[in-house]
């Protein structure tokens, strides 16, 4: 795992993690929830977008042009980060994405194109007509990358401060494995117990 740039400049916050009464009595043990929806995307994937982003504008010569297609929580996570990094983002969308999801990355100063009848489409359109073209251009993957993954394995030592009893069990949602892949790498660098 790479070292993770200092806290003064993460695109990402440090998030509670709660205890859940309800959830813990409907499953009959004591459940926590990290509340990675407060991050400033709104998900757990500023935690790698974000990580990405930020090595991406440390190791990268000229001034750096993010682009990302996504139709949702990965194209407001690269908005937000370039936000807060002070670089400017394109995110693709396909051509399904809905004007309110089009709107919030709009808002967060994205320069939003709508690309292809699904996020495959959208994506080819991005690395072969935008990242290809542009020598500052840098492409952000949703899940797909290993600076992603060190990004979501910060969790882990923030559960392991946080927590004032033993884990047992992680549970996390799985789409494309960026997440997974993190929180794996984060217990083998950061065992929990």
């Amino acid at each position: 795992m790479g070292s993770l740039p200092s806290e003064a400049t993460l695109p990402w916050v440090k998030t509670p993690c709660v205890y859940s009464p309800a959830v813990s009595r409907a499953v009959g043990c004591n459940i926590y929830l990290k509340l990675d929806n407060l991050q400033p995307s709104g998900s757990f994937k500023s935690r790698g977008i974000g990580n990405l982003m930020t090595r991406a504008v440390a190791h990268h010569s000229g001034d750096v042009h993010f682009y990302c297609a996504s139709g949702g929580n990965a194209g407001l996570a690269c908005a937000t980060s370039a936000l807060s990094l002070n670089r400017p983002c394109t995110v693709v969308v396909p051509l399904t994405t809905s004007d309110f999801m089009k709107n919030k990355l709009v808002q967060l100063g994205a320069n939003v194109q709508q690309v292809g009848k699904n996020l495959f489409a959208a994506e080819q359109y991005v690395k072969q007509e935008l990242v290809a073209k542009d020598p500052n251009g840098v492409f952000v993957p949703p899940f797909d990358h290993p600076d992603i993954w060190d990004g979501a394995a910060s969790l882990i030592p923030e559960l392991r401060d946080q927590m004032d009893v033993p884990m047992d069990a992680i549970v996390c949602s799985v789409g494309g494995g960026g997440l997974f892949n993190g929180l794996m790498q984060g217990i083998e660098t950061f065992p929990c117990t």
